[in-house]
């Protein structure tokens, strides 16, 4: 949702919001395609709410209106309505910036890490906060820590782990020290 952003956007980005629905869609669909059985999640991040922020700064009437008579559907202007989730059986955990999602007692999904470096290692800063083991994105730079702590039961190893980013980073999408470059 770059047009969705509160930061000025290259004006080619103007209208992409169609594009990077669809694509998204045809993402989620072929993963699901590939894995009929799986569990797949999403969790929403910082791109993701910048719609409802959006709405809410610029058309608040509009926020949370749903499709006639389903009043437990997703409103119209979610990501988990435009993206069709309900279809691909795709779960959405809601809750930026504190939602998590647990695999198990000792494993949890998080948008970012607990503690943010830009210059440093995010995960050995958040494996210091935590008790469990964390995976989370936001990130782009692939990152892992691991941490050893002694417990009444022994030993007991948790990490802190980015796999970096599906986006690009070569310059074609605009970022804080990049620009166009098509």
């Amino acid at each position: 949702f770059p047009s969705h952003s509160r930061f000025v956007q290259e004006a080619g980005f103007a209208r992409s919001t169609q594009h990077g629905l669809d694509r998204a869609h045809r993402f989620l669909a072929e993963q699901r395609a590939l894995c009929p059985k799986a569990e797949i999640v999403v969790l929403e991040g910082n791109h993701d709410h910048r719609l409802p922020t959006s709405i809410l700064n610029n058309a608040a009437a509009s926020f949370g209106i749903r499709q006639a008579n389903i009043p437990d559907g997703w409103p119209v202007m979610t990501v988990p309505h435009l993206l069709r989730f309900d279809e691909l059986d795709v779960n959405y955990v809601a809750g930026y910036p504190a939602a998590r999602y647990w695999i198990n007692d000792r494993l949890a999904c998080a948008h970012a890490p607990t503690k943010m470096r830009s210059n440093a290692s995010s995960a050995a800063a958040s494996i210091e906060e935590e008790r469990v083991s964390l995976l989370y994105g936001h990130m782009h730079r692939i990152e892992v820590a691991y941490k050893t702590r002694n417990t009444r039961q022994g030993p007991k190893v948790s990490f802190a782990a980015s796999p970096g980013c599906l986006c690009r980073l070569t310059g074609e999408v605009p970022a804080t020290k990049s620009g166009m470059n098509v």
